[in-house]
């Protein structure tokens, strides 16, 4: 008996403070990005800022990363 298996490559990104991944990768076209950590899940925002500012950098630019969204808990808060 000859059995066809899907495989699905699946990625995730989540951290200690969050209930959840906060971005995913699904499939190989997502999954060949290097650097990336995929589309973000629903209802969660991203920016990369500067951690001197506080300012919300451009793309390519290296900062701290700050998430926003039902999945990071309440009273965790980044400064």
């Amino acid at each position: 008996m000859l059995l066809n298996y899907v495989i699905l490559r699946l990625q995730s990104y989540g951290l200690t403070e969050s209930t959840g991944p906060v971005a995913t990768m699904a499939g190989p076209e997502e999954s060949a990005a290097y650097g990336s950590v995929g589309r973000l899940a629903p209802r969660v925002q991203a920016k990369i800022v500067d951690t001197a500012t506080g300012e919300a950098l451009g793309p390519g630019r290296r900062g701290e990363l700050w998430i926003r969204g039902p999945v990071v808990m309440k009273g965790k808060s980044v400064g």
